[in-house]
């Protein structure tokens, strides 16, 4: 059997801690989408764009740019499943929900989260972080124009910070500081057209209309922006190296702005928020820090596997039987390349199938002497225990089919890295002779 076949087919790859499925090289764009549901939901309003169609700004973005599960209290196993795309970020809380609601997939309160730095780990949960440095509009290295936490002070986070009805052109603008002066270059491109009332504040005719022509996409203005959080400000930032005013304003959901030296059907954009994000969900540290847990187990001789391995061999099986799959067996070849694969991770930190050497699981698995008909790999960080793991890769279409494969044997390398990001590392090579 074609065992590049079976790499593009079988092999994907999941991280734990800020969980992560990514979609491996040869997919086609259909394919990259974790669900049906968040497919389903991107060909409805962005298809048309993709394709050439419609002349129109992303909704979403041209595909998704990273699939995984994270921490969220509620949800099965404590972790849901969420596509980042450049513009946002869906979400299934409930896998076992209605498909047909138009809530079965969300679409996270993430510029609240930016704003405030509280991160949410659950419908009640959340983790304060530091409210996010990042541009909200531009390039990421703008020297100038507002971030997120510019606006930590007054934005609506807490049903505060309202404003009255306005009327007129919109002339407010504001620096990186939070300085609000009336000194744009742009006194009459935009005007006071709506005012919403749960939270306070006026959205203006160039981002009202454009959001009420959402529907014209199939999708409501408040289920993709969410309710406007901040008044509408003129601002500076660097866009492909040249100095730039746009009109941005926020919302619970995204970032609106409005380039009026674009062209006019792409003078409102969102922010690329979901990219924004996922970065600062990644990389911010809690403001109040805990030290790492150091490892609670050490190898035994069964099998020589450690006390977790060992645990995570029984479920494994006991999974299979369950699905009417015969049992692996451990292959110390494997073993030796699965464990490998951890601690290189976990030595030169990162996180891919390809090794620091340059190999793929195929190669790298013949380099140990292992002889496949065929053969697949799960990768995994952040998790210390079997359990966790397995209910990781249960959840995750890809990685289940590996579980679930025609393999009937296995190796497990669980490595734990004090210095490296994530701590512990998990390969399962899996083949059949």
């Amino acid at each position: 059997m074609d065992k590049t076949k079976y790499f593009f087919r079988l092999t994907l790859v999941l991280l734990i801690l800020s969980p992560l499925l990514l979609a491996v090289p040869g997919f086609t764009s259909a394919e990259a989408f974790s669900d049906q549901a968040f497919a389903n939901i991107w060909q409805k309003t962005d298809q048309a764009v993709a394709n050439g169609s419609l002349k129109a700004s992303w909704i979403w973005g041209p595909e998704p740019r990273l699939n995984r599960y994270e921490l969220y209290k509620e949800s099965p196993g404590g972790q849901r499943l969420v596509s980042y795309f450049d513009k946002s970020r869906m979400e299934i809380n409930n896998p076992n929900g209605d498909r047909n609601s138009i809530w079965f997939v969300t679409n996270g309160l993430l510029c609240r989260e930016l704003v405030s730095g509280q991160m949410a780990l659950g419908d009640y949960t959340t983790e304060q972080r530091e409210p996010a440095n990042v541009p909200i509009g531009g390039d990421l290295d703008s020297p100038y124009g507002p971030t997120y936490a510019t606006f930590n002070s007054i934005a609506s986070l807490n049903n505060d910070q309202r404003a009255g009805n306005k009327s007129g052109y919109v002339t407010d603008f504001i620096d990186r500081q939070g300085t609000i002066s009336k000194n744009t270059g742009y006194p009459q491109r935009a005007s006071y057209a709506f005012y919403e009332n749960n939270l306070g504040h006026n959205i203006p005719d160039v981002f009202y209309n454009w959001m009420v022509g959402l529907k014209g996409r199939g999708i409501d203005w408040q289920y993709a922006v969410g309710l406007p959080i901040t008044e509408p400000f003129w601002a500076k930032f660097k866009i492909a190296g040249a100095e730039r005013e746009v009109l941005v304003q926020l919302f619970e959901r995204r970032a609106l702005t409005f380039n009026p030296a674009n062209d006019p059907v792409w003078q409102v954009e969102m922010g690329n928020i979901g990219m924004h994000y996922k970065e600062w969900r990644n990389i911010a540290t809690p403001v109040t820090t805990t030290p790492p847990k150091s490892p609670t187990t050490t190898p035994t001789p069964t099998n020589g596997l450690d006390t977790e391995e060992q645990a995570f061999l029984g479920i494994i099986n006991q999974y299979r039987a369950t699905n009417g799959k015969g049992a692996l067996s451990i292959n110390q070849k494997l073993t030796d390349a699965s464990r490998w694969m951890s601690s290189d991770m976990g030595a030169k930190n990162y996180f891919n199938h390809t090794d620091s050497l340059g190999r793929d699981p195929f190669k790298r698995m013949s380099d140990f002497g292992y002889t496949y008909h065929s053969a697949a790999e799960n990768i995994a960080a952040g998790y210390e225990a079997a359990q966790d793991v397995f209910i990781g890769w249960k959840n995750s279409p890809g990685h289940n089919t590996n579980m679930l494969g025609n393999y009937t044997e296995i190796g497990i390398g669980r490595v734990y890295t004090a210095s490296s990001l994530y701590k512990w590392y998990w390969t399962t090579d899996f083949g059949t002779p």
